[in-house]
């Protein structure tokens, strides 16, 4: 006669071989249909675009008058008059140089 535990031993047994005839028909199954393509992380990015340079217009007039640059203060940095001795804001004397 046959015990409780050999029913459950051959039932686990046949269990056991079916699940893996189960997945072994399921493999080949989804191996038959086309795989959809993979994203590559490390795929390499497009060429950039090249855009021509634009076309360099001239800004300079033929009778612009040549223009002296500002001075300032060294002590507080107001901006000083083109011939000033002296800062008209502090009163500290002007280093041309």
């Amino acid at each position: 006669m046959i015990s409780v535990f050999d029913l459950l031993v051959l039932l686990v047994v046949f269990g056991g071989v079916a699940a893996v005839a189960f997945a072994v028909i399921l493999n080949k199954e989804s191996s038959n249909k086309p795989q959809p393509p993979q994203s590559n992380p490390y795929q390499q990015m497009p060429p950039i675009q090249q855009v021509p340079p634009a076309q360099q217009v001239s800004t300079m007039v033929d009778d612009a008058q040549p223009v002296e640059p500002a001075h300032f203060c060294a002590q507080c940095g107001s901006m000083l008059e083109a011939n000033a001795s002296f800062c008209q804001n502090c009163g500290a004397p002007v280093n041309h140089r």
